[in-house]
């Protein structure tokens, strides 16, 4: 065997190298997949109930029984995935007679296939493109740790900018976006701004006066501030019931006011949950920095974007797609505000996605079968390659979610039995080591 083959391949026993917590194969895949059956149920019941509350169907949570189906289907393929991983891994090793370094991704990716024809067929795409995020971010740092990539300052910004840039283009294009992205832009820039908007008026869009929300002492004078506003002139293009100037700074406050509730309730969530550990955590997130940062972030992307559009009419007399292309990049630049990873990546492979289907539907792509189910098996299968080999290159929630579902049995591995391929397993956790059964092995500590 050669000596840079010799490095990707480990020859301990499974014991040894995998379930450290007990000597029997079976056993081991029975105790993960247990495991992950109880910690599935905790998460998908959390999971299914806000977004029942979300989407306004509360109810459905105890009256009807698709909930509980869901929840224990659910629970089941995500337990099954744990369990047929932990399996696969211990039979390749005994079929090859050791551990190679691509076992990771090899063991992975049968156990993901099987497990994801469990799920409903319905939530397939949303969990094939949530892995493929998480993927994308672990494959980034990996190629970042040897050298062929590297980190660009405010890189997020950039590619959100782009993102926003191709997306805002096809929202001012007529049916180029999937239904539920072109929703959501509706509800967050406004729907007079889509491709497919048409003129509204006033009747039709009858809200409470904003001054109400004012106290009384205030009101008459934000009347008369939101009234000379609303007077500003609108251009004949422009879809929006009032002012160009009004509908730009009612957006800016509506959306802060929106960003900084989401956040402050996320905050809140969190806080409850490690109450006793932090009494004042509760009270700290009714006005921590992130609420700011959200509603800042949200709000100026919808006054820039809105802007723009409105100042492109004026100037060029006309309403086209490529306002939405330069408008879209200017106000994802206000992602310096809220950076984030996650959210850039999702957004990002949700555009490509509707672009994809765009190009099938129009006879460019060929369709691929079984997609989301090839898509899943290979991103969540690298995230498992990296779990074992390199898990300081996961994203540290994802890493605390793995640990949670297996009951801390992943960190149980022995990864300083791994570090002689060259990735550094057991930067993490350098000082662990097994408490082994020695009737079963004679490793000694190193």
């Amino acid at each position: 065997m050669s000596p840079v083959f010799s490095k990707l391949w480990v020859k301990h026993s499974c014991y040894e190298l995998g379930h450290t917590w007990t000597p029997y194969c079976s056993q081991a895949a029975l105790d993960v997949g247990s495991i992950a059956f109880k910690q599935s149920l905790q998460i998908y019941l959390v999971f299914y109930t806000t977004s029942f509350i979300l989407r306004g169907k509360w109810k459905k949570v105890l009256l009807t029984k698709s909930f509980y189906a869901d929840l224990i289907r659910s629970s089941i393929f995500l337990s099954t995935n744990a369990f047929l991983f932990i399996f696969d891994v211990c039979f390749f090793r005994r079929v090859f007679g050791g551990y190679h370094y691509w076992f990771g991704m090899l063991t992975g990716i049968p156990a993901c296939v099987i497990a994801l024809m469990i799920e409903r067929p319905n939530r397939r795409g949303l969990l094939a493109l949530y892995t493929a995020n998480i993927a994308a971010e672990t494959l980034f740092n990996m190629l970042v740790s040897r050298g062929y990539a590297r980190r660009i300052k405010y890189g997020e910004v950039l590619l959100f900018s782009l993102t926003s840039a191709m997306c805002m283009l096809l929202f001012k294009s007529k049916d180029l976006l999937s239904p539920d992205i072109d929703s959501m832009l509706k509800k967050f820039v406004g729907n007079e701004e889509s491709g497919n908007a048409q003129k509204m008026n006033s009747s039709s869009t009858s809200k409470k006066s904003i001054e109400l929300y004012f106290p009384k002492i205030l009101q008459k004078c934000v009347k008369v501030i939101i009234t000379k506003l609303k007077a500003e002139p609108t251009h004949k293009l422009c879809n929006h019931t009032s002012s160009c100037l009004y509908s730009c700074l009612a957006s800016l406050c509506r959306q802060f006011g929106i960003g900084y509730l989401i956040q402050m309730v996320f905050n809140i969530l969190k806080s409850m949950m490690r109450l006793n550990k932090i009494p004042s955590g509760l009270l700290h997130s009714l006005y921590h920095h992130d609420n700011f940062r959200l509603g800042i972030f949200l709000g100026l992307y919808t006054a820039i974007f809105k802007t723009l559009c409105c100042t492109f009419r004026w100037f060029r007399k006309t309403d086209h797609p490529i306002h939405g292309l330069i408008a879209g990049f200017a106000a994802g630049l206000s992602s310096v505000f809220y950076r984030s990873t996650t959210t850039t990546l999702y957004f990002l492979l949700k555009i490509l996605q509707n672009v994809y289907e765009n190009c099938v539907r129009d006879g460019y792509f060929p369709p691929i079968p079984y997609g989301n189910t090839i898509l899943y098996a290979l991103s969540t299968s690298l995230v498992l390659h990296a779990s074992v080999l390199e898990p300081h290159h996961i994203r540290p929630s994802y890493w605390s979610f793995l640990l949670r579902l297996t009951g801390n049995k992943f960190r149980q591995m022995n990864r300083k039995l791994l570090d002689q391929m060259g990735t550094h397993a057991s930067q993490l956790y350098p000082d662990d080591w097994p408490d082994y059964d020695l009737r079963f092995t004679s490793l000694q500590p190193q």
